[in-house]
């Protein structure tokens, strides 16, 4: 049901036909304005042929609304507004906000028409106010939001005021401006302090600011006499091999472990921010090396036996003993069934971030809580091999190939097919191994 019903009476100034008999897709609005409109247009006409400087004037709201508040009542004059904002926003289409409208304005006991003219002119009314001003008037260049009431004169000294400013201020306000009312809200609310504690929610990150870098500092001069002698490393050095392990790459940033000369700088910057100046010795780094290698092995291996125990604990052929330990049911099976058992070829299990995800929740003392190993497994966004499928063409996931291949009988020997047959045949073609 749309929203605006055809009437035969002609388009009166309070009128606003949107929809025209003859097409229902296309909008035509009538050439007719509201009476404030109107009036302005009066005013401006006459004020144009007058040396007498024009007063920016704006379409007084404040009766529609009184009046629209009137007939639909407070909540549902609340749902209105909000339902007309969305689609001046650009939140709603205009099928989506008729559909709504049309469900506000079947109210018992009031005038459709009198709602639809009151939602036409409300809407020109907006309209109006927002447009630009002629050039071809005597007002100045102003918008139609601004409450100006001095003039051409008063818009070339508001123009001359303006330009003092910094034009780089008047561009961060075109910014803010553009914003929407929330973000702006957001923006106010920020305070001079706001920030300065407590504004970082990464754990890792408040670590890090927790432990600021700490450059030893010589300061006792037979302490840098013995440095200078035995050519020992100065603290612009020592600021550099902190600066060194800044700039290495993580393992997370390259997906692979770390080398031994990556290792090395993260170790040397490390002991440097801690307040240690000797050198780091290479069977440290193997060491350090082989310890990751052991926490990453010891993982895996807590997986590998939960998806066993899973596999096991839903598996036909497996049962717990009295000791409660799964054991292979074939052991008191028949000849028959454990030849067939051990015929039976071996299925390729994989783990998959699903497993490793389930066996971090089962064993969480595996990972640091902080680490944020297991939130990161949720968004690697990495696909399973159960449901990973590996299609032979470009052309297999398409809608006409969900089904099986049908069987096609020609009719006759002249018979040219049909275009399913065309495309199964093209298919085929493509997937020939």
């Amino acid at each position: 049901m749309s929203m605006v019903q055809h009437q035969t009476k002609p388009a009166t100034p309070n009128f606003l036909n949107v929809h025209s008999p003859s097409s229902r897709n296309v909008t035509h609005v009538s050439n007719v304005t509201s009476p404030s409109y109107q009036e302005n247009n009066d005013h401006t006409t006459s004020d144009y042929n007058s040396t007498i400087p024009v007063l920016n004037r704006r379409v007084d709201l404040s009766s529609m609304i009184e009046s629209f508040t009137s007939y639909l009542g407070r909540d549902n004059w609340t749902k209105y507004a909000r339902i007309l904002s969305l689609f001046i926003l650009g939140k709603l289409s205009r099928k989506e906000m008729t559909n709504e409208l049309d469900i506000i304005f079947n109210i018992p006991h009031s005038n459709r028409a009198s709602l639809i003219r009151l939602h036409n002119q409300l809407l020109l009314g907006i309209l109006t106010n927002s447009l630009k001003d002629s050039p071809l008037s005597k007002k100045g260049s102003t918008w139609g939001f601004q409450n100006d009431s001095s003039g051409i004169n008063s818009s070339s000294s508001k123009l001359r005021r303006v330009n003092k400013h910094n034009s780089q201020i008047e561009l961060y306000k075109k910014i803010v401006m553009s914003l929407p009312i929330t973000d702006r809200n957001r923006l106010k609310a920020i305070t001079r302090e706001a920030g300065k504690k407590g504004f970082v929610y990464c754990s890792v990150l408040q670590t890090r600011l927790k432990n600021i870098p700490k450059i030893p500092i010589v300061t006792n001069p037979d302490t840098l006499k013995r440095v200078k002698t035995n050519n020992l490393k100065t603290p612009l050095e020592w600021s550099q091999d902190i600066m060194n392990g800044f700039n290495t790459p993580l393992a997370t940033d390259n997906y692979s472990l770390p080398d031994a000369d990556s290792l090395y700088l993260r170790m040397v910057s490390i002991a440097r921010e801690h307040g240690l100046v000797g050198n780091v010795d290479a069977r440290g780094i193997e060491l350090l090396s082989m310890a990751l290698d052991h926490y990453l092995k010891n993982i895996i291996e807590f997986t590998i036996d939960t998806v066993r125990y899973r596999r096991k604990k839903y598996s036909e052929y497996y049962d717990l003993n009295d000791a409660g330990i799964y054991r292979p049911v074939a052991q008191a099976a028949p000849d028959s069934v454990i030849e067939e058992i051990d015929n039976m070829p071996n299925a390729l299990i994989s783990l998959t971030g699903e497993d490793l995800y389930n066996t971090i929740s089962i064993f969480p003392n595996l990972v640091k809580p902080t680490s944020g190993a297991y939130h990161d497994i949720t968004t690697l966004g990495l696909i399973n091999d159960d449901d990973l499928v590996i299609n032979k063409s470009g052309i297999d996931d398409l809608s006409e190939f969900l089904n099986e291949k049908p069987l096609f009988t020609p009719l006759d020997e002249k018979n040219i097919g049909t275009r399913d047959e065309l495309n199964w045949l093209i298919k085929d073609i493509l997937t020939k191994e």
